[in-house]
């Protein structure tokens, strides 16, 4: 019986070895196989190619639009009028192009052409100088109200009544009347009095523009007496849309 068992135990305990052998040799190859290191092929980067294209040629304009061929001026109160307006011109090398004597106010191109929104460094300089004038209140650049060469400038106001609205069909407020200076008098309320109108508010950019906004009873009344103010610019109703009656 013991050769028996002796014959069965050890060519089974060879084989068992003999496997484990390989066993542990294929795991070994494994292993050294996953530790390689992974090649991983450099590609060098390629510039995109972006194509260039040229600019397209200038646009042509049509030949019947005309532009309006702005100037750069500036606006000047005066404490007192010089007793001569071009010969004050003429001491800071400007061209006076709208004077009202009877509110103390001038004009003056000092370049031919403007650039909206920027004010050139020779405009810049005339102010500075214009402005230690003793006869000069204040002085600013002008943006809206003589900058058009092609502007026919009136000193006479414009003026606008209910009748010529009615006569459009316009709709209009029958209280507000919208006022353009060419410079504000001393006091706005004080000059609504005047006229039997009381003053609503000023907002800046009504500053800005040199505009207000005037209640009244009597419209009619209250433009016509306004139109001869040497203050006004234009008078019109109110056809702002909030302020219709």
């Amino acid at each position: 019986m013991k050769r028996v068992l002796q014959r069965i135990f050890f060519p089974a305990l060879l084989l068992i070895l003999l496997l484990s052998i390989i066993a542990l040799a294929y795991g070994i190859s494994v292993e050294k196989k996953s530790m390689q290191p992974i090649s991983v092929e450099k590609k060098s980067m390629q510039p995109i190619s972006v194509e260039k294209k040229s600019m397209p040629p200038n646009i042509r304009l049509d030949p019947y639009f005309h532009a309006p061929q702005d100037r750069e001026d500036v606006i000047v109160y005066f404490k007192e009028m010089p007793s001569s307006v071009e010969e004050f011109a003429s001491s800071y090398g400007v061209t006076p192009i709208f004077v009202k004597d009877d509110i103390k106010m001038a004009a003056f191109e000092t370049s031919p052409t403007r650039v909206p929104g920027v004010t050139s460094q020779k405009t810049k300089e005339l102010i500075e100088q214009i402005s230690k004038d003793l006869l000069v209140e204040s002085v600013k650049v002008d943006t809206f109200m003589f900058t058009d060469k092609k502007s026919d400038i009136k000193a006479m106001p414009e003026v606008i009544t209910p009748e010529d609205l009615d006569k459009n069909g316009t709709i209009y407020s029958h209280e507000k009347v919208i006022v353009g200076f060419w410079r504000f008098p001393p006091s706005l309320e004080d000059f609504a009095a005047k006229y039997g109108g009381r003053l609503v508010n000023l907002t800046e950019g009504d500053r800005n523009l040199l505009t207000a906004m005037f209640e009244t009873d009597d419209m009619t009344g209250f433009i016509n007496n306004v139109s001869k103010d040497p203050y006004i610019r234009y008078v019109e109703p109110s056809m702002v849309v909030g302020h219709v009656c």
